[in-house]
């Protein structure tokens, strides 16, 4: 097998122009795949690895074992992808008939919770602004709102005085892909937003500067 592996080294560096990351990579997949066909059995004849003995009950191990080693899904799949290389290599170069590792599953990738603040965690931060001024009136209008209609960071800063409507206590988001939603604003982000449209009027008047942005900078 570690002619094998050269082989495929070379190959690697040569064919594929890849980087040293990459080879890196490859060959530690194929290194620990070795390893575990050595300690497992799997594909042993006369104490050496006999790559022709090589089945997809083998590959299934290994996946098996990297799970039971708390191995993530995306790992996983990348070093099955890594072994697919490795034998479509082989079959090219006539050590292997066929790639066993395409029949084997890939593992699912596992789908994390995205992290969110605690309501501690966010009262603590809507009562961070402190002062009377531009910007702290500002960034308490910007949190309340944020909280108070679950808006993404870009749909945000996006807003528009023409979306705000405080008499109705609406305001209008364009999403993701264009999709318009109209989402009510409660009394304390409305407090907020009121107070600092006035502040607002007040900035634009010294600075004349016209934007119908409805959150402004420092400038």
């Amino acid at each position: 097998m570690e002619k094998a592996i050269q082989e495929f080294k070379n190959y690697l560096l040569v064919e594929k122009n890849a980087s040293q990351h990459t080879l890196d990579g490859y060959l530690n997949d194929i290194t620990q795949f070795q390893d575990f066909l050595t300690h497992s059995g799997h594909a042993i004849e006369s104490s050496t690895i006999q790559l022709e003995k090589i089945d997809r009950l083998a590959v299934r191990s290994f996946m098996g074992h990297l799970y039971s080693k708390n191995i993530s899904g995306a790992t996983m799949r990348r070093k099955l992808s890594t072994l697919s290389s490795f034998f479509r290599f082989l079959c090219r170069e006539g050590y292997l008939k066929t790639n066993v590792a395409k029949t084997v599953p890939a593992p699912r990738m596992q789908n994390k919770l995205p992290a969110y603040f605690s309501v501690d965690e966010m009262f603590r931060l809507l009562e961070l602004p402190q002062g009377e001024g531009f910007l702290p009136v500002r960034d308490r209008a910007l949190l309340e709102l944020f909280y108070s209609c679950g808006l993404r960071i870009s749909e945000l800063v996006a807003l528009t005085l023409e979306d705000i409507n405080l008499d109705s206590r609406m305001v209008k988001v364009l999403g993701k892909g264009g999709k318009e939603r109209i989402l009510p604003m409660g009394r304390h982000c409305v407090e907020a937003l009121n107070l600092y449209l006035n502040t607002r009027m007040d900035k634009i008047r010294d600075y004349c500067s016209g934007t119908e942005k409805l959150f402004l900078n420092h400038r």
